[in-house]
């Protein structure tokens, strides 16, 4: 059982992008000084985030925002910055590869995508400082668990993978890890984390998940249901086995993690159910021996 708190990239690590800033396809514009018209978009790249004036304004958006009456809000991140901004809902996304570099003084081991669309491959490669390539690894998008025969092989729909992670990269300092993120136009990318693991103990059989469905179903005077959709996210329950000793530790860490969305991982395996991107709702531990003892750690997932 492993916990990965997000790098903050958007503020120095992103040391590239194929993404532009501003991105044309994305409608985006750079304010510049003059009369900007209420309902227009406008970007800075000091700040990497999208504006929307409330009137006419000739304000500055950083001026505007914070002014007793707003002459501007703050809309979102532009889209080369939506994939780390920690709202899994808001995607980056590009017509063609979207390929980017993040350089750690600290270095990191773990790196995990959520939330994509229209991808074929995800590929993760590490250099040193010297440049040296010391980790390279494609993980395919395409889920084949279900195609057990050649039958299921030629007429199982094909499912693709939302979510792509590793943490088995080696922790070097000043590294770059490379991540090119292949597919069909147009590709998403809902969150992008980096970071390094932290174990809390061991995973056990008897960890359990539901889906929770925020959709409503509203029936009229004649028995006609009309059902509205909503989103629907896991919420999962970790049974874990830690040791007494690293009680402190675990409940420590824990709450530094308080409304942090983090990657929580029952094992390393990228299709494993227990892989979500969420923030855990609640916390108990039992000591039941005096060696070993349990836990079980709820965590919500953010859609």
């Amino acid at each position: 059982m492993i916990v990965v708190a997000p790098y903050d990239i958007i503020n120095g690590l992103l040391s590239s992008s194929s993404i532009p800033e501003p991105d044309a396809s994305a409608g985006e514009i750079v304010w510049s000084a003059g009369t900007t018209p209420a309902g227009q978009l406008r970007i800075l790249t000091s700040t990497h985030k999208v504006y929307k004036a409330v009137i006419d304004t000739t304000d500055n958006p950083l001026t505007g925002v914070a002014l007793p009456v707003p002459t501007w809000v703050e809309v979102g991140y532009t889209n080369r910055y939506r994939m780390f901004d920690q709202v899994n809902s808001s995607q980056s996304t590009s017509n063609s590869a979207i390929t980017f570099a993040i350089t750690s003084p600290s270095g990191f081991d773990s790196a995990a995508i959520f939330n994509a669309t229209n991808v074929t491959s995800v590929r993760y490669v590490l250099t040193s400082s010297g440049g040296a390539v010391v980790y390279d690894k494609t993980i395919e998008a395409i889920d084949n668990s279900a195609r057990v025969d050649w039958w299921h092989y030629f007429f199982e729909p094909i499912v693709q993978r939302y979510k792509f992670f590793v943490n088995d990269i080696p922790r070097q300092s000043n590294s770059t890890l490379t991540v090119t993120i292949n597919g069909n136009a147009p590709i998403g990318v809902g969150t992008m984390v980096i970071g390094k693991q932290v174990n809390l103990g061991v995973a056990c059989y008897g960890t359990s998940f539901r889906y929770i469905n925020l959709s409503t179903a509203d029936e009229d005077d004649f028995g006609n249901i009309k059902i509205t959709k909503k989103r629907k996210y896991k919420l999962l329950d970790y049974d874990v086995r830690t040791d007494k000793a690293k009680i402190d530790f675990i409940i420590n860490k824990i709450s530094g993690l308080v409304d942090q969305p983090c990657v929580w991982a029952g094992t390393p395996d990228t299709d494993d159910p227990t892989v979500v991107y969420g923030y855990y709702v609640d916390f108990r531990q039992n000591i039941d021996t005096p060696t070993k003892c349990t836990a079980t750690l709820q965590v919500r997932e953010i859609v």
